[in-house]
């Protein structure tokens, strides 16, 4: 039971540092009018990786859904902002 209790605390932690990454990192992924696949642009100084909308699609699915398991409201207000890109709008930020 011990070990159990171990394996449910060490989860907890890395979905905790997983998800503070996520929140750290995602306004890197975002381009105002859409999302990027990765960061190389970050690191190698190139051209973002322009996400296809379906991709872009399932960015915002991913997003939604950790939303359901965390109530997080940067997560929400970023899914919704990606959403509206599909409308053709633009974010107020770029």
């Amino acid at each position: 039971l011990d070990e159990v209790r171990q394996g449910v605390e060490r989860a907890s932690k890395l979905f905790s540092t997983g998800m503070a990454s996520l929140r750290a990192l995602l306004p890197l992924y975002d381009t105002g009018s859409g999302s990027v696949y990765d960061l190389r642009h970050v690191g190698l100084h190139t051209a973002p990786n322009l996400a296809r909308w379906d991709y872009h699609a399932v960015h915002v699915y991913l997003l939604k859904w950790l939303v359901q398991i965390t109530g997080d409201n940067v997560l929400n207000e970023t899914a919704d902002r990606w959403i509206a890109y599909s409308w053709g709008r633009k974010a107020k930020h770029n």
